[in-house]
């Protein structure tokens, strides 16, 4: 079951402005996105599963080996690739080192983390689509 066109365009507008509220149940999940401040000027849509953010469900590295992840965080979470050193790091070991030595050791490497937090609605929902059967919107606050 997935909600109706009307639906998501409510979900879209509470989840556009300052501050909204969408609960669904989603495969037998009770799961609440709120709208909120997560940095100084920076408002994102925070889920929460069963009521909560867990940190456990965002951990996928033990001791450099990948680990499976929790089942939540492939249905809910944003992944994020980002890399280990900054970019002028990198650009430094490239010249002091060398292109192809400064690949060797590990300075344009990446890593994958998982965040709660969605600035885009567009790419929420379809993230939830991708990754659930049923969808079924109980409550709506901030349209």
């Amino acid at each position: 079951m997935v909600p109706s066109d009307s639906e998501w365009e409510e979900f879209h507008s509470a989840l556009s402005g300052t501050y909204g509220r969408v609960e669904m149940v989603v495969d037998g999940y009770e799961v609440a996105i709120n709208r909120r401040l997560v940095g100084k000027n920076a408002l994102a849509s925070a889920v929460y599963v069963n009521g909560q953010i867990q940190g456990k469900n965002f951990v996928n590295y033990v001791e450099g080996k990948e680990v499976l992840l929790p089942d939540i965080t492939r249905r809910f979470y944003r992944k994020t690739t980002r890399y280990l050193y900054k970019a002028k790091q990198r650009q430094e070991a490239d010249k002091s080192l060398g292109k192809g030595l400064s690949l060797k050791s590990g300075f344009h490497k990446r890593f994958i983390m998982y965040t709660a937090y969605w600035n885009s609605s567009a790419l929420l929902k379809r993230h939830l689509l991708i990754n659930n059967k049923e969808i079924k919107i109980t409550e709506i606050v901030g349209v």
